[in-house]
């Protein structure tokens, strides 16, 4: 399986989820969920995290946080594996309890993350668990409008500044609308980024990382396609669009109107022929 791409950066917004193995519970009992909160704080403190909100269901687990610092993957292997810990020996199990390693999402600090506050929210909505998100104890729904008073290591004021200057109102009051009003809860778009064109180009590769990397986790920051075949589709435009951005033959081929076929006779063309320059 393709190892997913990690962006690391300073001040990222980052959503978080890990799922129990084989979809299987990772908290028994709210003994389970109080520890975890326990490890996610002493997280949190460690690695200097901001943790927006976090929902925890019955076989998965959503964190929205921001680290000031890179080091999201150093943060979540040590509260996963420690948690992990626990629960084997609390449980009397052996083997892995989380489903491979955690997926993340880099956020535009823009409506595409207000989005994100909103799936996290819904998340017991959804899943039939209660009827109005703020009845969810283990979420920071209700601790974010007012409703109960919130972990000290939950950053709430974070939360309700973030929504007041998006939505020009009452931090809280904009909040709790905005969620309100997205009953559904669309899952967040895929990728390893999530925001406009420009935010993608600005945080992923322009060369693919290495081939375990699937396109779809780096594409969005390549050059253009008509940028790189400017010239026609030269053999060398052609080597730089299929082997260091991840071009397809079909896709330069639609792009300077010709076969694959013909793609694939320029590339090796141009390739042998820089193979005997360097003999």
């Amino acid at each position: 399986m393709a190892r997913p791409l990690r962006l690391l950066l300073s001040n990222g917004f980052y959503h978080v989820a890990a799922r129990g193995i084989a979809k299987q519970s990772i908290y028994v009992d709210d003994a389970d969920r109080r520890r975890f909160l326990g490890m996610l704080e002493r997280a949190v403190s460690r690695f200097n995290w901001r943790c927006l909100t976090y929902c925890l269901m019955d076989n998965h687990f959503h964190l929205v946080v921001r680290t000031p610092e890179p080091n999201l993957s150093r943060g979540m292997q040590q509260l996963m594996s420690q948690f992990a810990q626990h629960y084997n020996q609390r449980h009397e199990r052996v083997g892995p309890l989380f489903a491979g390693r955690y997926s993340s999402k880099l956020i535009q600090r823009d409506n595409h993350l207000l989005e994100v506050f909103r799936y996290v929210a819904l998340n017991p909505v959804r899943s039939g668990a209660c009827q109005d998100p703020k009845d969810w104890k283990w979420g920071a729904y209700g601790a974010i409008v007012g409703n109960r008073t919130p972990p000290r290591w939950l950053s709430v004021e974070e939360v309700l500044v973030l929504f007041a200057e998006s939505l020009g109102s009452d931090g809280a009051r904009a909040y709790r609308q905005f969620v309100v009003a997205g009953s559904a809860g669309d899952a967040p778009r895929d990728g390893v980024a999530v925001g406009d064109a420009a935010f993608l180009r600005s945080v992923l590769p322009s060369v693919r990382p290495g081939p375990e990397f699937v396109v779809r986790d780096w594409g969005d920051g390549r050059p253009r396609l008509d940028e790189l075949l400017r010239d026609g589709g030269s053999g060398r435009a052609i080597a730089i669009a299929y082997r260091r951005h991840g071009y397809t033959m079909s896709r330069i081929a639609a792009e300077i109107g010709c076969h694959p076929c013909t793609v694939s006779r320029r590339l090796k063309a141009y390739e042998a022929e820089m193979l005997e320059c360097k003999i």
